[in-house]
């Protein structure tokens, strides 16, 4: 609908909506199955932008039996080297990440770094639709000293789902805890995801149902322009008067003819 003549309203532009009875995406994210989820990370970490202003070089879904603790690895460079990727763990719950989700994930990250299944990453994401819980982010949140002593503390006492698992700690297995960074373990939020997948803006908007919504027309202009005025609707009335007048005498003449 165009503006009234006379006020100062602008005309509304076309832009991107979810289309009727489609909900937001960071809402949408919530109903996708484990396999979708991993499936989104995958695109849109695809789609990030890194600090240099590149993207990964390679970035492979890895989710699965026989992941070794990483759904998806992605590198920086064409090989993976220790500290030369990033490493991204999908859970999807119906609550926040809870320690006891958490801690028995990090310990198979560990296991795997002890056995040299693939070299330490430069970081480790949590990915969750319901964001990292309070108790967690809490923990995290005190520093990497402190959620270290808590996690170690964790699995020697079996507490937060490590319960009978103490003889896992092997002395190879504290080793690669020591040599990791815990403030390297890092939540990455749905609002993230989210940006970095709209990067794709056509695969964002058929994932989450975002339609062109069509915006106002431009007012009628008070004269028409130049361009439009090579076919007037005086010249179109002439033009089909004399159409008209030929078509009349034609008919005229093909009468006489058959009364001969």
């Amino acid at each position: 609908m165009s503006p009234t003549p006379g006020t100062t309203r602008k005309p509304r532009k076309t832009q991107h909506v979810t289309a009727g009875g489609v909900i937001q995406p960071s809402s949408q994210v919530l109903l996708l199955n484990p396999d979708q989820w991993e499936e989104f990370i995958l695109a849109a970490a695809r789609k990030r932008v890194l600090s240099g202003g590149s993207c990964y070089a390679a970035i492979k879904r890895l989710g699965g039996a026989g992941d070794g603790g990483r759904d998806i690895e992605a590198r920086y460079g064409p090989t993976l080297l220790r500290d030369g990727w990033d490493l991204y763990q999908a859970k999807h719950y119906r609550q926040g990440l809870t320690q006891t989700d958490a801690f028995p994930e990090m310990a198979k990250f560990f296991k795997q770094l002890a056995m040299k299944t693939y070299p330490r990453p430069s970081c480790y994401y949590f990915c969750c639709p319901h964001a990292v819980g309070n108790e967690l982010h809490n923990t995290m949140a005190a520093g990497a000293a402190s959620f270290k002593a808590k996690f170690v503390d964790a699995w020697k006492t079996g507490i937060y789902g490590m319960k009978g698992r103490a003889a896992e700690l092997t002395p190879e297995v504290q080793a690669a805890i020591d040599d990791f960074d815990f403030d390297c373990f890092i939540e990455c939020p749905v609002h993230e995801l989210l940006a970095w997948h709209a990067l794709d803006k056509a695969a964002h908007y058929h994932l989450f149902g975002i339609v062109p919504e069509r915006g106002d027309d431009d007012p009628m202009p008070a004269q028409p322009a130049l361009r439009e005025g090579g076919y007037s609707p005086v010249r179109r009335a002439r033009d089909d008067s004399s159409t008209w007048r030929k078509c009349h005498f034609d008919l005229l003449y093909m009468r006489a003819s058959s009364v001969r």
